[in-house]
């Protein structure tokens, strides 16, 4: 519909030609999602020498992992498009995912060198 009918069917039905959809979420499932969110970041700036080997929960969430973890923290079922949306609003944006390669030990590296 364009602009002009949108306005007119306002004044004859007084039916709003714009609609506002409910909140995805309630102010606490997003709190949590982004503590968790949060806290996944500074485990994956750790380098992963000084990591703790009983992690209970992966450093790189992705949506479908979130989805399962709302689903299993707070029981609800949603799909990934809300949760995109949901962090979106949290301020945080999608990037293409890159290896990175670890640091090199130096000890190892000698040991191997001495054995050519």
């Amino acid at each position: 519909m364009g602009t002009s009918l949108q306005s007119s069917r306002y004044i004859r039905t007084g039916i709003s030609a714009h609609r506002w959809s409910s909140p995805l979420f309630s102010p606490e499932i997003k709190q949590a999602i982004n503590s968790e969110i949060r806290q996944a970041l500074e485990r994956a700036a750790t380098p992963p020498q000084q990591r703790q080997q009983n992690q209970t929960h992966s450093s790189r969430w992705t949506l479908k992992r979130l989805v399962a973890w709302i689903n299993n923290q707070f029981n609800l079922k949603c799909c990934r498009e809300s949760v995109r949306k949901t962090l979106k609003d949290l301020g945080f944006s999608w990037k293409k995912a890159r290896k990175l390669l670890n640091k090199a030990n130096t000890k190892k590296r000698a040991e191997y060198l001495e054995k050519l």
